[in-house]
């Protein structure tokens, strides 16, 4: 259950003023630092909902920096930003925009941030933080292509609050709470709120670390409602540089619920526990050739659903040596055990892996340098309905040769080649694998003394130019071939080619572009499936800081385009133009933005001045 925010609130500030040992006095605020801007902003958006939306505000941004009472109390800082907005939405083909509320207006925006920090340097430090935003005056949101080509206008509350407490043993506690708000006409809002503890203990050569949060997400529109309780518990102990043992425990609640308001409502609820704990250990000493790890795993899932439930216990225990024997060869070797219950049944599975390592010197002759890789590894499974053991081997080698084409410029090129094979000693009828907890699961498989290879093939061709104040420029084609040399008959192609060049061209000015083209193949018989996909990426930038001989008069200039030869890809080009203008405190901005996402054109302009105090 979250608490109110007035509640959380008035528990923090008490919790702080408990903590001060200071008695009442007349509070006074120190000399400010002023600053501000006052001026005007227009914008024009048209393409979105085949309607325009134009924007008219009058903006005045004051900015001020404190202290109460002395520096050492409490420091301040903080700004607002006061907006007259008129916004006329133009005649839409969309008929939901009338009823999200989308209709011309005039309204007076506040937006600002506010900090406070008590007692910075004390051992009780307390620190408030609290912002609020618009999209239709915020000119880093506006410019979001996410937030304006979605045709989202939206405002933003959020506040932060932290008390913190410093020992003599330089431990650390904190007390945190965090509320946010972040609503438009067209998706309704959303509230989230956060209360937390967290804890950093040292002593020595032991660290605690705890961490407690209860969390709340609220959806308007969806009625969607989840709570979380996490809590973490972690302890490091390192009696010496090459021994560490990690220990973990954490438990984590999930409930949601939710009801959908449209003509075919639907709702629901769902609550999900998860208790875990670990230990972990790890042994690598500097002056010996073989290192050790291990570690003991339990993990608790307990879950409820309207439709289904769940429950699953396992206990899983690994390890693991490493042996260096030489610079070229090296050995390793693992087990696992993980047992399982859940549901009505229990499963036992285990594993073990023994593998070799061996690297080649480093051959060069003439400027071409080779070394070739070898491995080796036997996997043996056993548990659940069946067993099996697998040989499995690797070999790979590869060479690179650089020229110097004059002082400035280089060619490389870079070949390679792995063999990667399998074989199945023997199986009956299971498949154990490990899932993404890290535990040992079991999938049917069939088949007895399979085996499956696949061979590859890279190569890489670059050639890049340093001039120093002349430029800088890449151009790269890489090729890889993969191949199944088995029954599978798979195989896939890439081929990626890269450009990249950065060009001044005066002291004032320069401009960098870059162009990648891709082409992926892939091939799968057996499945019936591929395809062939390619595709484009390019950007040009170009930025001039003294347009017409006038120093402040800057010009940025930004294209980018984006093609997919496939037809659930999206195609996308941007053009983003700029020009600022300073003169002594007064700021002007003119911008263009042109966007087309897949055939839909939209276009942002732009116009600001602004006086600055």
């Amino acid at each position: 259950m979250s608490l109110r925010f007035e509640a959380a609130i008035a528990l923090l500030v008490l919790l702080t003023l408990g903590s001060w040992p200071v008695r009442v006095m007349a509070v006074s605020l120190g000399p400010a630092e002023l600053s501000g801007s006052v001026g005007y902003s227009y914008r024009l958006l048209s393409g979105v909902n085949n309607a325009d939306t134009t924007s008219h505000q009058w903006l005045a941004t004051v900015r001020a920096s404190s202290y109460v009472w002395q520096p050492w109390f409490a420091t301040t800082e903080g700004g607002v930003t006061f907006a007259q907005d008129s916004t006329e939405f133009g005649d839409t083909s969309d008929p939901s925009a009338a009823d999200a509320g989308l209709k011309d207006n005039e309204t007076t925006i506040v937006t600002g941030e506010f900090n406070l920090n008590v007692l910075p340097q004390s051992k009780t430090p307390f620190g408030l933080r609290y912002l609020v935003s618009n999209s239709r005056i915020d000119s880093t949101r506006i410019v979001s292509a996410p937030v304006l080509f979605t045709d989202i206008e939206f405002e933003t509350t959020r506040l932060e609050l932290r008390q913190s407490y410093l020992n003599d043993k330089n431990d650390r506690f904190m007390l945190r709470y965090d509320a946010s708000n972040w609503s438009s006409a067209r998706d309704g809002s959303y509230d989230d709120a956060l209360m937390g503890a967290e804890a950093d203990i040292r002593r020595g050569k032991q660290n605690v670390l705890m961490k407690l949060s209860q969390g709340t997400t609220e959806h308007s529109l969806t009625k969607l409602r989840n709570e979380n309780l996490i809590f973490d518990l972690s302890h490091f102990y390192l009696p010496s540089p090459s021994f560490r043992v990690d220990n973990k425990a954490s438990y984590y609640t999930f409930d949601r619920s939710f009801r959908v308001t449209s003509a075919s409502a639907t709702s629901g609820s769902s609550t999900t526990d998860i208790a875990q704990a670990s230990s972990f250990f790890f042994w690598r000493p500097d002056a010996r050739p073989w290192s050790m790890s291990g570690g003991l795993r339990v993990y608790d899932l307990q879950g409820e659903a309207p439709a289904a439930s769940s429950d699953s216990l396992s206990i899983s225990a690994s390890g693991g040596f490493f042996y260096q024997l030489s610079r070229k060869w090296r050995f390793d070797a693992s087990a696992a055990f993980t047992n399982t219950q859940g549901n009505g049944s229990e499963t036992q599975l285990t594993r073990q892996q023994g593998g070799v390592l061996y690297q080649s010197d480093l051959y060069e002759k003439s400027g071409f340098t080779y070394r070739w890789f070898a491995t080796g590894a036997l996997d043996n499974q056993s548990g659940g309905d069946g067993a099996r053991q697998t040989v499995s081997s690797t070999w790979s080698h590869n060479g690179q040769k650089t020229w110097f084409l004059g002082e400035i410029s280089s060619l490389n090129v870079s070949v390679g080649q792995s063999l990667n094979g399998a074989y199945r000693i023997n199986q009956e009828s299971v498949t154990l694998y490990q899932d993404h907890q890290g535990s040992l699961a079991a999938s049917q498989f069939g088949g007895i003394g399979a085996a499956n290879a696949r061979l590859d093939h890279t190569g890489t061709v670059s050639w890049n130019q340093v001039a120093g104040g002349g430029g800088n420029s890449t151009v790269q084609l890489t090729v890889s071939d993969s191949r199944a040399v088995t029954d599978t008959e798979d195989e896939q192609q890439l081929v990626n080619f890269q450009v990249l060049r950065v060009q001044p061209l005066n002291r004032s000015s320069f401009l960098s572009g870059n162009l990648t083209v891709q082409y992926v193949r892939q091939e799968f018989p057996q499945l019936g499936i591929g395809s062939d996909v390619a595709t484009a990426t390019g950007r040009v930038d170009y930025q001039h800081s003294n347009i017409f001989g006038l120093t402040n008069l800057r010009f940025l200039s930004n294209l980018f385009v984006s093609r997919a030869a496939v037809e659930q890809g999206i195609d996308r080009s941007e053009w983003d133009n700029r020009l600022d203008y300073t003169i002594g405190l007064v700021d002007t901005s003119l911008s263009l933005r042109l966007i087309q996402i897949d055939g839909q054109n939209s276009s942002l302009v732009m116009a600001r001045i602004a006086r600055r105090f």
